[in-house]
């Protein structure tokens, strides 16, 4: 029996990412009219932040329209948590969880400033997805 391997955008084949499809995003950076901003790197997981889905694969403007992150063929920023970042000297790379097994990536310069959502999760909607987003521990 073969595996398929369904896309593994930043790096090789393992057993762990068998059916995770990553997307190239963009994180909404700093605009003339935000007050709520955040260094790049100073991120935290469970940060709310705008992505903008901007992989140009047909999978990725699949799920972009299905995750309300098209409209019209125009592509609208989802405020979408941090799940972790990886910083080096001079870049950071952001992973934001659009669903269980749908990651978006985002590269960020070390100096770039992100705008942060304030708006608490509190709707039904997103304490269910926070429900099963929760890791054992958290």
């Amino acid at each position: 029996m073969t595996k398929e391997i369904k896309n593994n955008f930043p790096g090789e084949f393992n057993d762990t990412q068998d059916t995770t499809v990553f997307l190239e995003t963009e994180l909404v950076l700093q605009d003339s009219m935000s007050a709520d901003i955040v260094m790049a790197h100073k991120l935290k997981k469970r940060d709310l932040v705008l992505a903008k889905i901007v992989d140009q694969r047909d999978i990725a403007q699949y799920l972009a329209h299905l995750l309300g992150g098209k409209k019209e063929e125009k592509v609208v920023p989802l405020a979408i948590a941090v799940d972790r970042i990886e910083v080096d000297e001079k870049k950071v790379k952001v992973y934001t969880i659009f669903s269980p097994r749908v990651v978006g990536i985002s590269i960020l310069s070390i100096e770039d400033k992100v705008k942060i959502v304030k708006k608490e999760r509190t709707g039904l909607f997103e304490k269910i997805l926070g429900f099963f987003f929760r890791k054992k521990g958290d």
